[in-house]
């Protein structure tokens, strides 16, 4: 049951990804080989400049990711950004969905907070997957998301090394968004990996139930750790629970 309810998941993600190339290719798709163009294994120099400085899109399309992030598609590549109130990371996938790893792709953030204003350029750094884990790799950069102003700070990527050597190199300019930020509890489809995560967990820590019993699983990220509930009802207990747990304390009170 598992296996289908994975495979419907990954089905969805063709089916959403293809919508998205068709029907916001304009906000989503890079301009340096992130189009549908053929640039070959070497990058055309002469476009570089009109490229990555080129006007600023809306966001790309608010696709939940397999880590609750934003799709970003390049030829038979496929990018999801994921923004967390500290950090920034980038996921890589080929084009069914399936995870690649980072490890010598490369990618470049430039971030501006008005426009006209100074830019931010930083290079983001590989993380290699735990030994004996199966979580994905990734690339990360430290980002304070709180300083990025709603609609007005400018995001810009440029990609490069992509598996997929029809399109070497990939940019993207798109506008921040405060929505665009994981919530420190988020709902994420199930993918093959989590097969030995719900058979370790085994019961739904809200009702006691075996996870399964009471329909598909539903997973959430709570922080970086992947919490499996029986239902989608216990949602909304995890985030109570979250929520009580990350509260500021309250301030002492002054002595009369």
């Amino acid at each position: 049951m598992f296996d289908r309810i994975v495979a419907m998941t990954i089905a969805s993600f063709a089916v959403i990804l293809t919508v998205a190339m068709s029907s916001d290719r304009a906000a989503a798709q890079g301009c340096c080989g992130g189009g549908g163009h053929d640039h070959g294994s070497a990058h055309d120099d002469s476009h570089e400049s009109s490229c990555h400085e080129g006007p600023v899109g809306p966001p790309p399309p608010l696709l939940t990711g397999p880590h609750d992030g934003q799709f970003l598609i390049a030829g038979d590549s496929t990018m999801e950004v994921v923004m967390l109130p500290q950090e920034l990371r980038v996921y890589l996938y080929g084009k069914g969905m399936e995870p690649r790893s980072t490890q010598s792709f490369q990618a470049r953030l430039v971030t501006q907070l008005a426009r006209g204003g100074e830019k931010y350029p930083t290079l983001l750094q590989f993380v290699p997957r735990p030994p004996g884990s199966k979580e994905q790799d990734y690339l990360r950069t430290p980002l304070d998301t709180q300083r990025l102003a709603e609609g007005q700070t400018t995001i810009a990527f440029e990609f490069e090394n992509f598996p997929d050597q029809r399109h070497p190199k990939a940019g993207y300019t798109f506008l921040f968004l405060q929505e665009m930020v994981r919530p420190h509890v988020a709902a994420v489809p199930l993918m093959p990996g989590d097969h030995d995560g719900i058979a370790g967990q085994q019961n739904c820590p809200v009702t006691g139930a075996r996870l399964g019993s009471m329909g598909p699983v539903v997973k959430l990220l709570v922080g970086d750790r992947p919490l499996y509930l029986c239902c989608a009802g216990c949602v909304a207990r995890v985030k109570e629970v979250e929520a009580h747990r990350n509260a500021p304390p309250p301030s002492p009170v002054a002595s009369q």
